[in-house]
């Protein structure tokens, strides 16, 4: 990853369901820690609310967390929602709008 790639780059940390990003992006890493000693699950939404098609459902048992960096960024193109489907987490991560991506990143 190039300089004018990561000087590009935002960070998201939430606590509840919400949208990351309104227009096509790359989701380039994720966390989700579980809190209150409990599971959580979290689900990646395409789109700009739950109405977008789930990529991706991710899971946190308890004491345990989830983290993942994407080695091939994940791509949404129409913008990435991500709800807190079931539990009480955190979670965060690293994305890049679509506009600032380089071919061959």
């Amino acid at each position: 990853m190039d300089d004018e790639t990561t000087k590009n780059m935002s960070d998201f940390s939430m606590s509840a369901s919400g949208l990351i990003c309104d227009e096509p992006c790359w989701l380039y890493s994720l966390e989700l820690a579980e809190n209150n000693n409990s599971h959580a699950q979290i689900k990646l939404y395409d789109g700009q609310n739950t109405e977008g098609k789930v990529r991706t459902s991710i899971r946190s048992n308890v004491y345990l967390t989830a983290s993942i960096v994407y080695n091939v960024p994940k791509f949404f193109s129409k913008g990435l929602y991500i709800e807190l489907a079931d539990g009480s987490a955190d979670f965060n991560g690293q994305f890049l709008k679509h506009r600032y991506k380089k071919e061959g990143q």
